[in-house]
């Protein structure tokens, strides 16, 4: 393998144009990602380099050039290297993106069915609650559009799942019974199996995961069990690797896939098995053992080539020589993060972003203009203004989900007025806004009226001192209407949304009227009534305030032509209770930015106001704690849950040898102890380190008060004080920093596979480190890194921090679920070697003795720096008798009377 072998690429006319021989000799390509330094913000990733041209090639102003017109703002350009591992490269990002091998009668298994599949995915799990977003297609067979449906193997909601037809039209889904547990690595075997006949009346999933294909195999949870014996569809359609059916809303596959096996029967007979690590780096195509040609499609490509990063070239700047020689274009390309930090304005209100995503609104005002206004635009084209008198606009910011909104102050003269454009009719219509009253009014007052097509032809809603009322008028003003009840004290002085509705009777020629309101905090109140009538269309907003409806605030008026009364549920409290993991999807998704989320619980978030995307994503990542990030497969965001970044194994693990010097550490007061968390508009809590090296006591028994205020958008005041516990043992993690650790590939070459599948939040194991260092390992976790490629140069520089915080307790487990000493010491000094010790404890409950807890030995203690086992422990007393096997770290060493006892890997409470 040649090291380094950095290919360059630029997607001019959607094709991908290789480069890397323009790229200037003498000069090298840099590239970084993620975090600069500890506790930074993910930055956009960056690749630079020149380009020679030659006759002013990469110049999209030249009409000379081949590429005129088309190295605009933006060009795509990939980076990638030579691994020595050959895959089939997917991206989730293209959902066509796959292997696949036509239908065949051997493939038409409609029995007892075993799939495997071997790959190493940056989307294994997808958190979210839709389906669309949170499922991934793995493999299947089969299409959607027809009733020719056989099987698909997806994850949802962070498990394995299975879906099988017997008809080709409806499926049968079944999920395991636990999350799938992707390792740090991000590679795993899946396998399941589908015995369509159990022999007690019904038919059993099993799932199953493995190291690699070659197992050995684990079953995932229990076994599935379904009523009632099954079979699989003969699909007419082909089988496919990366993704199952075409034309689902689910995501493809992203990363790379190493093999896949379908066997008829379980354990059965292999009907195909392509090997794609057995491939040629760039083959389109190749014939399986079982005589299966499979084929990429979209964009699929097996390769040995890594892709580094994806991004974007937002700036070409030719340069040239004074004699017009020596013509370059020196360029750098930027990840996502560049454009959503680059002008892009504030997010509005959670309301005014959902409401015109309904398919059925017709009309909409939010009214959440400036206080000089005197009308409310529709950010709908063919809506006019609402007309308005007697609103003080901006005068109420007291609803979450919205901007400032108008109070009613114009006495009998307030009125809004605008024509409904035409539209469908469907059978049904809604009218709707959120409003607050601050108490019952003494006599009847108006507070909506409209006007309809249908036999209905003006609705007049009310608020009386017995009710709420609307009351519907025919052609001829008669009333034929009337619908209402009373109300509840929850009706006032709080924010609630008011519903009209109509919509189809249970009888042809029946309509069926609606009149409610909801609390945005919760609760509400209907009431129907059913006529013989025609529903029409809402054709016209025109309501007058009486004097009695002075200060009442009103907002976000809607006209609809269905009865979606979901619409403005969430968005009226800002999604207040929404966990951050949802709330990045959601607004990802909102604005059409690709993401991918991991699985775990994330912290409930307070209310979304109005913000900057990439300021609202990072709000949601303070609040949870965990990795907002660039993928580097595609050009999109990624986010780690705080959860996921708990106890994770090592990626790489490099000899201390294999590094460059200097590799130096940092002891430094960089730390915070005393830290304060404030809930935006709420309560605060505050902790401190009280013990220790890094606590807030003065040197030599700590070092001192550092304290920092923090801010948080949380959802209720019982969160500060955890999230500020769990800030403060980071931030005073007593250990030493590593902040770069650098390597070198082209020295190294063996290392190039598991170096290139390192991302952020990954960790780094350092062995063998020399004596004059604490003894490892060393654990480090990848906060980003930059590279460096020359001719015969390939420099990694990690970004670093400590591994150890993100070390949590674990129930039950044998070395992370056991509680530490609150203080034990050793009653005798010890010599180097000597295998008894006396221990006194003193503070909290003694140690465990070894004659009523023998299942719990042996367990490994900390020294003064030296690690033993503590095989056996003797005596009930507050003092003990330990026996120990000394220096599992390498450390020899004498003992003083004193000396502190603790855990060597005691349970830390997870956030």
């Amino acid at each position: 393998m040649v090291v380094p072998d950095a290919r360059v690429e630029l997607e001019i006319g959607g094709v991908q144009v290789d480069v890397t021989d323009h790229v200037r000799h003498g000069t090298r390509i840099t590239h970084t990602r993620g975090r600069r330094n500890r506790g930074g913000r993910a930055e956009a990733a960056e690749v630079a380099l020149t380009l020679e041209s030659p006759g002013g090639l990469y110049d999209n102003r030249n009409p000379r050039s081949p590429y005129y017109g088309q190295l605009g703002r933006n060009t795509p350009l990939r980076l990638s290297v030579e691994s020595g591992v050959v895959a089939l490269q997917v991206s989730g990002a293209n959902t066509g993106a796959r292997a696949s091998t036509p239908d065949h009668a051997s493939l038409d298994i409609t029995g007892d069915l075993d799939v495997r599949l071997d790959a190493t995915l940056d989307n294994w799990l997808i958190a979210g609650d839709n389906i669309d977003v949170s499922s991934v297609q793995l493999a299947g067979k089969g299409n959607i559009f027809t009733p020719d449906r056989s099987w698909l193997l997806i994850t949802r909601h962070g498990r394995l799942q299975f879906e099988w037809s017997a008809t080709g039209a409806t499926t049968i889904e079944t999920a395991s019974t636990v999350p799938l547990p992707v390792p740090s690595d991000r590679r795993m075997a899946v396998r399941v199996t589908l015995d369509v006949n159990n022999g007690s009346s019904g038919n059993t999933v099993r799932f199953y995961t493995a190291p690699t294909m070659a197992g050995p195999w684990t079953q995932l949870g229990a076994p599935v069990v379904t009523p009632g014996t099954t079979s699989i569809f003969a699909s007419t359609g082909p089988l496919r690797v990366g993704l199952g059916w075409t034309g689902l809303a689910f995501q493809g596959s992203s990363g790379s896939i190493h093999g896949f096996e379908m066997r008829s029967g379980i354990n059965g007979t292999v009907v195909a098995s392509p090997d794609f690590t057995a491939q040629t780096s760039g083959a389109s195509s190749f014939t399986d053992p079982q005589g299966k040609l499979w084929s990429t499609t979209n964009g699929a490509e097996i390769t040995s080539r890594r892709i580094r990063v994806r991004g974007e070239v937002p700036t070409w700047a030719p340069r040239w020589h004074l004699s017009g020689n020596n013509i370059t274009a020196p360029i750098t390309a930027a990840g996502i993060i560049r454009r959503l930090e680059a002008g892009r304005e504030a997010l509005q209100s959670t309301l005014r972003r959902r409401i015109p995503s309904e398919p059925s609104c017709v009309a909409y005002w939010p009214m959440e203009e400036g206080e000089d206004a005197v009308q409310a635009y529709s950010p709908f084209p063919r809506v006019p203004p609402l007309r308005t008198v007697g609103f003080d606009f901006g005068a109420d910011n007291s609803l979450v989900g919205s901007d400032a909104l108008p109070r009613l102050t114009g006495g009998a003269a307030s009125s809004m007025d605008a024509l409904v454009p035409p539209h469908p009719a469907t059978g049904e219509w809604m009218v709707t806004y959120v409003y607050k009253i601050d108490a019952a009014p003494a006599t009847a007052t108006k507070i909506l009226e409209f006007a309809v097509s249908g036999t209905v032809r003006r609705m007049i809603v009310t608020l009386e001192p017995g009710g709420l009322y609307a009351r519907g008028y025919d052609a001829d003003g008669d009333q034929i209407l009337s619908v209402g009840g009373g109300t509840t004290p929850a009706f006032y002085a709080t924010w609630n949304r008011l519903e009209v509705l109509a919509r189809p009777g249970a009888l042809p020629g029946q309509v069926t009227y609606h009149l409610g309101w909801i609390d945005v905090s919760g609760g509400g109140h209907a009431n129907v009534q059913t006529i013989t009538a025609t529903a029409g269309i809402v054709t016209r907003i025109v309501t007058k305030w009486d004097a009695s409806g002075d200060g009442q605030s009103i907002g976000h008026l809607g006209v609809f032509n269905s009865q979606n009364t979901l619409i403005y549920n969430g968005a009226d409290d800002g999604f207040q209770g929404e966990d951050a993991a949802d709330r990045i999807i959601r607004l990802t998704g909102e604005e059409a930015v690709p993401m991918s989320v991991g699985v775990g619980e994330t912290t409930l978030m307070g209310p979304q106001r109005p913000g900057q995307l990439l300021a609202l994503l990072e709000e949601a990542e303070d609040a949870d704690g965990g990795r907002l990030y660039e993928l580097s497969g595609r050009l999109a965001l990624g986010y780690q849950p705080r959860v996921a970044l708990y106890n994770r194994e090592p990626v790489l693990t490099l000899d201390y040898g294999q590094l460059t010097q200097p590799f130096e550490p940092i002891e430094d007061d960089s730390v915070r102890n005393d830290i304060t968390v404030s809930r935006q508009g709420g309560s605060s809590a505050r902790v401190r380190l009280d013990d220790g090296p890094m606590s807030v006591r003065e040197h030599p028994d700590g070092i001192g008060p550092y304290q920092e205020p923090v801010t948080l958008n949380l959802f209720h005041d019982g969160q500060p004080e955890a999230i500020a516990g769990w800030m403060v043992s980071h931030s005073a993690w007593d250990e030493y920093r590593w902040p770069r650790l650098r390597l070198l590939l082209h020295k190294y070459p063996q290392l190039v596979p598991q170096a290139v599948a390192v991302a952020e939040g990954d960790i780094i194991r350092i062995v063998n480190l020399p004596d004059h260092l604490p003894p490892g390992p060393l654990d480090l976790m990848v906060e980003g890194f930059s590279e460096t490629f020359g001719e015969r140069e390939w420099t990694i520089d990690f970004v670093c921090s400590p591994a150890g915080p993100w070390t949590v307790g674990v129930a039950e487990d044998p070395v992370l679920g056991r509680a530490d000493t609150e203080g034990s010491e050793l009653t005798v000094g010890v010599a180097a070697g000597d295998p008894s010790w006396a221990v006194s404890t003193t503070a909290g409950p003694r140690w465990i003795d070894s004659a009523a807890f023998a299942a719990m030995f042996p367990f490994s203690v900390t020294c003064g720096g030296e690690e033993v086992t503590v095989t056996a422990i003797n005596g009930t007393g507050t003092t003990q008798t330990f026996v120990v096997t000394r220096s599992i770290n390498g450390i020899v060493k004498a003992h003083p009377t004193g000396t502190r006892l603790r855990l060597t890997h005691p349970m830390r409470a997870a956030l």
